[in-house]
């Protein structure tokens, strides 16, 4: 019985120490790599990374691997290790003996370089080494060391029958029988009983010292004195790479694993990692990454000392998707796979969450309540309390919650409220949505809890349950009707925060909604996975699909920051957090991560940018400044690279043209194009800059492109003088053809200028004439009323007569003018009318009215203009009817014309006709107005009119005539 009790505790749990070992990223040929057998790798002066492999040497630069191999110039194929000299040439040793080196994106070998084809067939290349005087040695397994220096002829130096296996510090060579100079002569003799000539030896160089090993041994070199420091336990530990890294620990590569130990602590025991794996080579870039290459499985890159994975017993990652943190500081992650897990310090229990309704259940979420852990899966819960195990098969389980008065409540395609019994009882055959257990409709996501609230994330928002009512926060803010992912309540602020899985984070406080805080805020994902507190009260750590951040409240401030490069997890799926201590629990799809968040130093180290190409009209000129460029070469593509190999390719630019725009440009970008330029002088300017927001120190490139040669100042000159010399010519004729025709054409100015003075003098006098012709016509109607009153006898009137006939006539004598003012012409046909009343006696009475919008003594009118036609009103129109008439003269402003109306209530027009035809005088008062008319319309250049309407009464009779005349409104002065 006790047995089979065992085997059934088994299968529901499991305890062990648990594997931990530093977290890595694993490159491999699904990552570009031509085979999973890397001997080595190398940081170049830029700071690419190098790999050399057993097919072909590997250049990367954090973005992807370019492969070099015999046809791009390699000695040969297979290559074990690297070295790079002053003049930037980087050397590689190849397992046939033969040398090759690459500069400025070029291989040179034996076959176009004839100081290389003095080394061949020498044998296994042991080191490349470049001595004070920049001469480079290879040193070769048969004891040979070959020195080049490009200018001479190669020497070799021989130490027959004595192998050597690498080169010291100091220029001495350590070999198989003890160390030599470079003449010969031994200096230290080996002690017969270390036997070295039975191992292949592996070494190093770190400040003063040489460190090699053999076997599971290790020694150091000062002063041409061996040291052993230390052997490793397990002698089938052949050590087959060293690496001393920037802290003083000296990583120790073997056929099973790497072993870590600090060299200025001798006491300590090594550390030992990645057990599966025979490490040929450790290296450190300058970002203090750790890069370790494996003999069968591929490159393993270490972002970040401090970040550690827990595996399983059988060293497998734990596929974690929830962490939950108990009483007792134990941590509880759920998986996927029908398992979850205890950690407490450094055991490891594992426990079976298995479903009869489903092959696999997957955890969302564990509950520790008292004494109680609730297991909460998609198709199963179980319950644990003192080591008894209770299952609930049920679907669609999301979240649970123990309320402060005992009640359970259950999120799954609902949201349930349960005493104990029924959620024990619970299962999914039959529940429906007026079931009086459920509560909410909605499939219910998460649920926390505050004193006597209880919030409750759904795929419809956010809704609020206290007393059970139900405040639905969502209806009130629409925005937020999304699916909630998670709920935070943060005390410090009382505020309530809401991670979505599309629209970031939700704020809310007091039951409003203060703030959404998305990618547009800086935070790096809107697809949020779990929101859990930070490091301080007013901090809180924020999951979700490329990574982690941390925000921070500050006052009204929020600071959002990543943490992704900190722990290295750029682009990693988080699921979970959850801090114990001074460890942070981090759970993703690579497994569930252990960082000491209090060892981190922010790394400040600034990352790298090099211009890769510069390339116009298909050439590349990126190893060059100071470029000139011809007109018509105005087509630039510019490419770089930027170098942070721990941001994991997070990486962005900032690139400006300097005299093309002084704007800089942001950009994901590793490629720009710049077209049809015009001539003038440039400057390329890029930086980069890594995920932890720090710059790269700017990369330059000056640059020029010529203006075309006529665009140039000697052609521009040239021109300019040709056309000064030819217009020059071509002036002094034209100057000569022009003086000829201007003594012509000025005797013709002066002729049509004389010939217009003349045209004009001939209207002033003719305008004059007509004035002229109504003068005596006027002045002998007038003398003949005066010669009347004398032989009458009445000399009372004619000497009124006289007096008033005297003013006029002066009148009519002294304005010569073309215009007089308005009032003028009004005065001179007052008198004339009242000398014609005195004529016609009671035949006629006057009125004479002028637009208030006239000022007569500024209004310009033609001299005389109206006497002839109130003349004609009198005698043929008023004279002739059998009653008393009425005269009307009066003046308007129309726009820009003046109209002058006539008026009289005569016998009309044809009546007046038909009895002049049987007088001896005719009129000709309208032919001459006419004409005057005329010739003020060719003056003036506008259009005047003179208008004559015969007027009727009501019954058809002649009424009388109005005779209209326009001319322009102009004034006097």
């Amino acid at each position: 019985m006790i047995a089979r009790f065992i085997l059934i505790l088994s299968l529901f749990y499991t305890t062990s120490l648990f594997a931990q070992e530093p977290y890595k990223v694993s490159l491999s040929i699904k990552d570009g790599l031509p085979s999973h057998t890397i001997y080595s790798s190398f940081q170049d002066k830029e700071g690419f990374m190098w790999f050399s492999s057993d097919r072909g040497i590997l250049k990367y630069d954090g973005y992807k691997f370019l492969i070099f191999d015999t046809e791009d110039g390699l000695a040969d194929n297979e290559n074990f290790n690297f070295f790079q000299d002053s003049k930037g040439r980087l050397w590689f040793y190849s397992y046939n003996g033969k040398l090759s080196y690459y500069l400025n994106k070029k291989f040179y070998n034996e076959k176009n370089n004839k100081y290389l084809r003095q080394t061949k067939d020498l044998g296994l290349i042991i080191q490349v080494f470049e001595s004070k005087n920049g001469e480079v040695q290879i040193t070769y397994r048969n004891g040979t060391v070959c020195v080049l220096n490009f200018k001479n002829k190669n020497k070799l130096i021989s130490f027959k029958n004595n192998p050597i296996y690498f080169t010291l510090q100091n220029g001495n060579y350590f070999t198989q029988k003890g160390i030599y100079n470079s003449l010969g002569n031994r200096i230290t003799a080996f002690d017969n009983d270390k036997n070295i000539s039975n191992f292949y030896i592996r070494n190093i160089k770190h400040h003063t010292k040489n460190y090699f090993a053999f076997s599971n041994k290790v020694y150091a070199i000062e002063n041409n004195q061996i040291t052993k420091l230390f052997e490793l336990d397990i002698k089938s530990n052949e050590i087959i790479s060293l690496f001393i890294d920037s802290t003083s620990v000296l990583w120790i590569g073997t056929r099973n694993g790497v072993f870590l130990k600090n060299i200025l602590n001798h006491n300590s025991k090594p550390s030992t990692y990645f057990k599966e794996n025979s490490i040929s080579s450790v290296n450190e870039d300058f970002e203090k990454n750790i890069w370790i290459t494996t003999l069968d499985n591929g490159i393993f890159f270490l972002p970040n000392k401090n970040t550690f994975v827990l595996n399983d017993k059988n060293n497998l990652k734990l596929n974690i998707n929830c962490l939950t943190k108990d009483p007792n500081n134990s941590i509880w992650a759920g998986s996927n796979n029908d398992e979850y897990y205890k950690v407490d310090k450094n055991v490891l229990t594992t426990f079976k969450a298995i479903s009869k309704l489903q092959p696999k259940n997957s955890i969302s979420q564990i509950y520790p309540y008292k004494n109680k852990i609730f297991v909460i899966g998609n198709h199963a819960i179980q319950i644990k309390e003192n080591n008894k195990n209770k299952t609930i098969q049920f679907l669609g389980g999301r979240s649970f919650l123990e309320d402060n008065k005992g009640n359970y409540w259950f999120g799954a395609s609902y949201l349930f409220k349960l005493n104990q019994n029924s959620f024990e009882n619970l299962n999914n055959f039959g529940l429906l949505s007026t079931n009086p257990l459920v509560k909410l409709p909605n499939k219910t996501t998460k649920l926390i809890q505050y004193k006597n609230q209880i919030w409750a994330g759904t795929n419809k928002g956010v809704f609020c349950i206290e007393n059970d009512k139900i405040n639905n926060l969502t209806a009130k803010f629409p925005e937020t009707k999304t699916e909630i992912s998670s709920l935070y309540f943060q005390e410090s602020t009382r505020n309530l925060i809401a991670g979505t899985t599309s629209k970031g984070i939700f704020v809310f406080q007091n039951n409003k909604l203060i703030k959404n805080i998305t990618k547009k805020a800086g935070l790096t994902s809107n697809i949020i996975y779990a929101i859990k507190k930070g490091f301080t009260n007013n901090s809180i750590l924020v999951c979700h699909n490329f990574g982690l951040d941390l925000i921070s409240w500050t006052k009204n401030e929020v600071t959002i920051k990543n943490l992704n490069s900190n722990f290295g997890l750029e682009r990693t799926k988080v699921n979970d957090v959850e801090i114990v201590n001074d460890s942070l629990y981090i759970a993703s799809d690579n497994g569930l991560l252990i960082v000491n968040y209090k060892n981190i130093v922010p790394n400040f180290i600034k990352p790298k940018v090099i211009l890769e190409d510069f390339i116009v009209k298909n050439k590349n000129y990126s190893t060059k400044n100071n470029l000139v460029f011809k007109h018509n070469e105005n087509d630039f593509i510019i490419s770089f690279i930027g170098l942070s190999y721990n941001s994991q390719k997070n990486i962005s630019y900032l690139y400006k043209l300097k005299g093309h725009d002084e704007k800089w440009t942001k950009s994901k970008s590793q490629e720009i194009n710049y077209k049809a330029l015009s001539p003038g002088k440039y400057e390329f300017i890029v930086q980069s800059v890594n995920s932890n927001s720090i710059y790269s120190d700017p990369k330059t490139i000056p640059f020029s492109i010529s203006k075309p040669f006529w665009k140039t100042y000697p052609f521009i000159i040239f021109i300019l003088g040709s056309l000064f010399f030819a217009t020059y010519i071509l002036l002094k004729k034209r100057e000569k053809s022009i003086r000829e025709k201007f003594d012509l054409e000025r005797k013709q100015i002066q002729t049509e200028r004389d010939k217009a003075n003349l045209e004009k003098q001939m209207i002033e006098l003719e305008q004059k004439a007509l004035r002229m012709q109504m003068n005596p016509h006027f002045i002998f109607n007038a003398l003949n009323t005066i010669k009347g009153y004398y032989s009458e006898g009445n000399y009372d009137k004619a000497g009124s007569y006289i007096s008033k006939f005297s003013v006029l006539l002066r009148m009519l004598l002294e304005k010569t003018e073309k215009s007089i003012p308005l009032s003028t012409e009004i005065k001179m046909l007052k008198l004339y009318i009242e000398l014609t009343q005195i004529r016609y006696k009671n035949i006629f009475s006057y009125e004479i009215s002028i637009d208030p919008a006239i000022n007569p003594d500024d209004v310009a009118i033609p001299t005389l203009l109206l006497q002839p036609i109130v003349e004609n009103a009198i005698i043929h129109g008023l004279a002739p009817k059998n009653d008393s008439g009425i005269l009307s003269i009066r003046f308007e402003k129309q726009k820009n014309a003046l109209l002058c109306i006539v008026k009289d209530d005569g016998i009309g027009m044809a009546a007046s006709l038909e009895k002049q035809k049987f007088k001896q005088h005719n009129s000709k008062t309208f032919s001459i107005t006419k004409e005057r008319l005329e010739i003020l319309e060719n003056e003036f250049e506008v259009k005047i009119f003179l208008k004559i309407i015969d007027l009727h009464n009501e019954k058809g009779e002649a009424n009388g005539t109005e005779v209209i005349i326009q001319i322009p409104y102009k004034t006097i002065w």
